[in-house]
């Protein structure tokens, strides 16, 4: 329990566990009552309804109140929203006692929560050194977060899941890497659980569970498909292609990159086969990092619950969920609110009535009101275009980058860089990287205009945001942060995998032979990549790692001090800058213009570190680990014995590894 729980209290864990209880039948309620869904989808689209909400009225709150007031209080009014909706209905009590039958569901649910919570224990990937102090610091109520290593500026981020990890954090008394480990496993595992239930309208349903199980899991790039060419020319391609990223920490070129393992930091025992992941199109199992697998949960839950025609309380819900998809994926977020829009106001050409399309107006509502107000990336961005306006000063925030033209026409992949459509063999890389499910494309784009002389107004949003989303990128580009792009790629894909699949079921039911060969190729190109990468998933759940810069003896000094240390006060790492924000919930001063860009000043802290210097500088603690002590000199180790400085704490661990904090702010006025 010690290496899960700060606290080690079941008391602790009982409660958050009640306050998912809570929530859940809310969400539960609603789906039931209000959205009547089919008996089958009610309780795990309930848990996602939830969850969703729960996020949203957290974040809200959390800006007036003390963060525990705010989960309670968020989870109170979703079940209180559940409640009254089944007050309201004339039959409650038969529609609860039918949805107790679908425990397979809740034990496939259960299952798939436990394997990928031992896998995300077992991993550290993605950005582990934003996620976890984010958590932390929000954990302690700072909503909209700042940024962790400069609290002088606002956090413009996509932060809804860490949101819900702080609330296990606070109330459950768990690690922030463990919470953030649980929640990502719960999306994850729901997210895959509401796929099949998608997929289950379409389908037979053992085609729903194996094949929309497996593709909902595995789907995405077929980059393996490159060893399948000959040597010359993948020797020719190769030569071609410039490595990015963490492709150029693989390996020197293309060829000697797919013959080898990803060097990522964080990964298992078993290292990711480089072949086998995409820059473009990952599959579901890798969504280990930033919004996990929460805006793919979403958007599953948007088409079980979405409607031709609104009630205002089914409008209401539908567009508070929507609104929540601004905290947790900003760019679907607009994709899906500007599609929405746009099929609302060519369904009202075509029918030459508003009449009929007007109670749209209360799903749009929540998400316009919403969305520019409450924080994270979009808020953000709207409340300094305002400044602007008005000649406010403008606050520094780390949000939207610029955008600037790009041509010749390109895919942006993370590993190659911009993979330019006027070279044959950049063109066929990209294609790889994308794999077979851009044959969805075709099929999903021209499906929109059926949706929308339908009525099936979501449907044709999405499919006509795709081809936008897909398209921007070839053309634009982010000037900063470039690889940022590729979520806007990485979103049409998806989309066209999540609507396309069922009219690949319908063509193999109804093909001949040939097609049916056929269709069974392109689906295991399109899952191999997955597969490919599940073994060295499996793994990892035999050797469970807290974080790649967070070991024992950190575990305990977080322990003992998370938001113990006064607050507002700066601490100190001189070699991971980030890690006392996960470790005591407290900043790092004024050191990173932006996550990649390091202060000057903070640069020449670093380079002639003492205590004096630091304390000068405005810092209060420095925490200190054993591999920086032992490369002092006697004469640096001797500066932390003065009388200004005070070891706070010390925890050693097995094999002599130590860490210690130390407090230097009275050495600031020493001469």
């Amino acid at each position: 329990m010690m290496d899960w729980s700060r606290t080690g209290s079941y008391l602790h864990l009982a409660l958050w566990s009640l306050l998912i209880l809570s929530l859940w039948g809310g969400g539960w309620l609603l789906c039931a009552q209000v959205f009547a869904l089919r008996s089958r989808e009610r309780l795990a689209a309930g848990l996602a309804t939830g969850l969703l909400l729960f996020i949203l009225f957290a974040n809200l709150l959390a800006q007036i109140f003390a963060l525990t007031v705010a989960c309670w209080s968020a989870a109170l009014l979703v079940l209180c929203l559940g409640l009254v909706s089944m007050w309201r209905s004339p039959t409650p009590t038969r529609v609860l006692l039918q949805d107790l039958r679908v425990w397979p569901t809740l034990l496939a649910l259960a299952g798939l929560f436990g394997l990928f919570l031992g896998i995300n224990r077992g991993l550290a990937l993605f950005d582990d050194y934003s996620n976890l102090p984010l958590v932390s610091l929000i954990a302690t109520g700072d909503v909209p977060p700042h940024f962790y290593l400069n609290p002088q500026r606002v956090l413009d981020y996509h932060y809804g899941l860490h949101l819900l990890a702080a609330s296990l954090t606070r109330i459950g008394g768990f690690y922030p890497w463990t919470a953030l480990d649980v929640c990502k496993a719960l999306a994850i595992s729901l997210t895959t659980i509401l796929g099949v239930l998608w997929y289950r309208r379409f389908a037979h349903p053992a085609a729903a569970i194996v094949g929309g199980g497996l593709f909902t899991l595995f789907a995405g790039g077929s980059r393996w498909l490159l060893l399948l060419l000959p040597g010359g020319l993948l020797a020719h391609i190769s030569s071609d292609i410039e490595l990015i990223g963490s492709a150029m920490q693989t390996a020197n070129t293309l060829t000697s990159a797919l013959a080898g393992a990803w060097r990522i930091e964080g990964d298992g025992p078993l290292p990711f086969p480089f072949a086998f992941v995409s820059g473009v199109s990952r599959p579901l199992i890798l969504a280990m990092g930033s919004n996990s697998a929460l805006p793919i949960m979403t958007l599953f839950l948007f088409l079980l619950l979405a409607r031709r025609r609104w009630s205002p309380a089914q409008g209401l819900i539908y567009g508070l969920i929507l609104a929540s998809l601004a905290l947790t994926s900003e760019h679907l977020f607009a994709l899906v609110f500007a599609g929405m829009m746009l099929a609302v106001a060519a369904r009202g050409v075509q029918l030459r009535s508003w009449r009929t399309i007007r109670s749209w107006i209360w799903v749009l509502l929540p998400g316009a009101i919403l969305a520019p107000a409450m924080g994270g990336v979009l808020s953000q961005f709207v409340q300094r275009v305002a400044s602007q306006i008005s000649g406010a000063p403008v606050e520094g925030g780390l949000g939207l980058p610029g955008i600037a033209l790009r041509w010749p026409p390109a895919v942006f992949s993370a590993h190659f860089g911009a993979l330019a459509l006027n070279r044959p063999g950049s063109l066929l890389i990209a294609l790889f990287e994308m794999g077979p499910l851009l044959l969805l494309a075709p099929l999903v784009t021209m499906a929109g205009l059926r949706y929308l002389r339908s009525g099936k107004l979501l449907l044709a949003g999405l499919s006509g945001m795709a081809l936008v989303s897909f398209c921007a990128p070839l053309i634009l580009r982010f000037v900063e942060r470039e690889r940022d792009i590729t979520r806007l790629t990485g979103s049409a894909m998806t989309i066209w995998a999540i609507l396309g699949l069922p009219y690949v079921w319908l063509a193999f039911r109804r093909g001949g032979d040939w097609t049916r060969w056929a269709i069974g190729f392109v689906y295991l190109a399109v899952i191999m990549g997955g597969i490919g990468l599940f073994p060295a998933q499996l793994t990892a759940i035999l050797k469970p790692q807290h974080s790649y810069y967070i070991q024992e003896a950190d575990l305990w000094m977080s322990r003992d001090y998370w938001d113990q240390l006064e607050p507002d006060v700066w601490v100190l790492d001189p070699v991971f800058p980030y890690r006392p924000a996960a470790l005591f919930g407290r900043t790092t001063g004024p050191a990173y213009q932006s996550v990649y860009i390091i202060e000057p000043a903070f640069r020449e802290l670093l380079d002639h570190l003492t205590p004096d210097a630091a304390a000068r500088s405005g810092y209060d603690y420095l925490y200190i680990e054993r591999g920086y002590w032992s490369k002092m000199t006697p004469e640096q180790r001797q500066l932390y014995q003065q009388d200004c400085v005070h070891l706070v704490s010390e925890r050693k661990a097995s094999g002599g590894d130590f860490r210690r904090l130390y407090e230097v702010r009275d050495c600031r006025n020493t001469p």
